[in-house]
């Protein structure tokens, strides 16, 4: 199979489509797509330069190269997050909690010999200083459905004083020996407000007097890919109505 007949099926994994849709947003016919999958004929130059101004790729790319998953989806909440290949050492670098040590920090083990002894993780331009990382998993932690089981979450400390800063992030706030990883809303009535990332009106009220810590995420890197959302979904139907239209 050529890099152009991968690539065309990596681009309808990602994008969800089937051949037929995929065909119709190219005007080919739908053996046409099958047959570049698997290697039997290549398309023509018009149809490799409409492929990538629609999926806004590089005809080289396209031609020459086998795409990746983060070269087709951009990831963000809010730009929170970006998609990096991070490196894991036992160096100097940001101290990271993943299965036992994060349930061990969560109940209250958090002495500085533990924290040093914990495996790292260096990430381009953010120094190790006052961040912790913790892999997110969803049976450790209470958090937003936007979330993948690991996840990786870089987290500033944030004091009790500071939480007005960080309105609207997502944080990691550990409360009463357990962990939730939402959204900051506000301090009110002396109750820490979290809510859901996805549905900000799902709140989560947490006494203050209770909470241990409170982590706003300056960063989230993910090796999951999100299905298409709903505004992508939205855009595909309305060029399928218009070329539809175009036809008739």
């Amino acid at each position: 199979m050529s890099h152009i007949g991968r690539n065309i099926r990596k681009i309808r994994s990602v994008k969800n489509l089937s051949q037929a849709k995929f065909a119709e947003l190219f005007k080919l016919a739908r053996p046409s797509v099958g047959a570049y999958e698997e290697g039997r004929s290549e398309p023509k130059i018009d149809t490799v330069i409409a492929i990538a101004q629609h999926f806004n790729l590089s005809i080289d790319l396209l031609l020459t190269k086998d795409i990746t998953v983060n070269q087709l989806y951009h990831f963000d909440i809010d730009k929170v997050e970006e998609k990096i290949e991070p490196l894991v050492k036992q160096v100097e670098g940001i101290p990271m909690l993943e299965g036992k040590n994060w349930l061990n920090y969560i109940l209250g083990q958090r002495k500085p010999d533990f924290i040093d002894n914990l495996p790292k993780i260096v990430i381009p331009k953010i120094s190790p200083k006052n961040h912790l990382a913790f892999v997110f998993n969803r049976q450790q932690a209470g958090g937003s459905r936007a979330l993948n089981n690991g996840d990786i979450l870089i987290g500033t400390m944030v004091k009790p004083s500071e939480i007005a800063a960080v309105q609207g992030m997502l944080g990691i706030v550990i409360h009463n020996r357990r962990a939730y990883v939402l959204r900051i809303v506000k301090e009110e009535d002396d109750q820490l407000i979290l809510s859901y990332w996805e549905d900000p009106s799902e709140q989560v009220p947490l006494s203050m007097e209770k909470v241990e810590e409170i982590w706003a995420v300056k960063q989230r890197i993910t090796q999951q890919l999100d299905a298409p959302n709903l505004l992508e979904r939205r855009v595909l139907r309305l060029e399928e109505q218009i070329e539809k239209l175009l036809r008739d």
